[in-house]
C-alpha cells in the first residue's frame, strides 16, 4: 500500500486529475477489499476515480464507491453469444449475463458513470457495435441520471479471422458504421 501511495502521489503532482485502476480478472490476485484500499488512497489525491476490474456484485460496488470509486468500465469482449462462448471455455468469465449485467449492477451500487463496449475484431464489428451502442441505449433509458461511455478499444480484427479483415478494410465502412451509432445513442 505504500507503493501504491508513493505512485499516486507521484501521478497526481504530474497534474493527473483523474486515475483509472486496472486489475485484470483475478480476484484471487486482486481482491475487492485491496481495490477498496486502493480507491481510498486515489480518492485523497484525484477527482475521478474509475475501475477497470472484474464484474463484481451490486454491494461490492457500492462498497468500492464508498471507499472513492466513481465510474466502472466492463469489455463485453463479443455480443455474440456463440463467439462469446468459444472465446471464453472455463471459469468465471464465461458467464455472458453475469459480465452484460454488470453496469447495471454498478448503476445500483451507486456509481456515477458506466462504460461499456465491445473488442471489435472478435466477431462481426458492425454487429458488435451496433450490440455496444443498444447496450448504452437502454441503460440511459433506464438510468438516465448516470453518465456513460462507449469505448473503442480495439479497432483492428483479431489475427487469422479472413472474414473479419476483409470487413474492416473497406474504405471508410466502420468509420461511417460508427459515426451513425454515435449518432443514434445521442437520440
Amino acid at each position: 500500500m505504500e507503493e501504491m501511495e508513493h505512485e499516486m502521489r507521484i501521478i497526481a503532482d504530474s497534474g493527473m486529475e483523474e486515475i483509472l485502476i486496472l486489475t485484470g480478472e483475478s480476484p484471487k490476485m486482486s481482491s475487492v477489499a485491496y481495490i477498496g484500499e486502493a480507491c481510498k488512497r486515489a480518492a485523497n489525491y484525484f477527482r475521478n476515480v474509475g475501475l477497470e476490474i472484474y464484474p463484481v456484485n451490486s454491494e461490492d460496488y457500492r462498497y468500492l464507491h464508498e471507499c472513492g470509486a466513481d465510474y466502472i468500465t466492463v469489455f463485453q469482449e463479443t455480443y455474440d453469444v456463440n463467439q462469446y462462448e468459444k472465446l471464453h471455455l472455463m471459469g468465471h468469465k464465461r458467464v455472458f449475463p453475469y459480465r452484460f449485467e454488470a453496469q447495471e449492477r454498478a448503476i445500483m451500487g451507486g456509481m456515477r458513470g458506466v462504460a461499456c463496449s465491445a473488442l471489435l475484431g472478435l466477431s462481426d464489428f458492425r454487429k458488435d457495435a451496433l450490440a455496444g451502442a443498444l447496450h448504452v441505449y437502454y441503460l440511459q433509458r433506464k438510468y438516465p441520471h448516470v453518465e456513460y461511455s462507449l469505448s473503442c478499444p480495439r479497432l483492428r480484427p483479431i489475427v487469422n479471422n479472413e472474414k473479419s479483415i476483409r470487413r474492416m478494410c473497406m474504405k471508410n465502412s466502420f468509420a461511417r458504421y460508427f459515426v451513425h451509432i454515435v449518432s443514434f445513442c445521442r437520440m
